[in-house]
């Protein structure tokens, strides 16, 4: 059972290139996540700009 363990024994070296792949994994889910939250708040907003209605009817009397 203890050699089991061993595999979780790791040199300085191996501690740091853990360490950054580990930070460089947490990055890019953080930055993946702000883009889609920010990608689908712009989304909505322009959709939302007023569009001249086709129900408009206009008086030719001249008043």
């Amino acid at each position: 059972m203890k050699s089991l363990f061993r595999i979780f024994e790791l040199s300085a070296n191996e501690q740091r290139v853990v360490l950054i792949i580990m930070l460089t994994f947490l990055a890019i889910a953080l930055l993946a996540y702000e883009l889609r939250i920010h990608h689908s708040a712009i989304k909505p907003a322009s959709a939302t700009q007023p569009k001249p209605s086709a129900t408009v009817v206009q008086t030719v009397d001249g008043k």
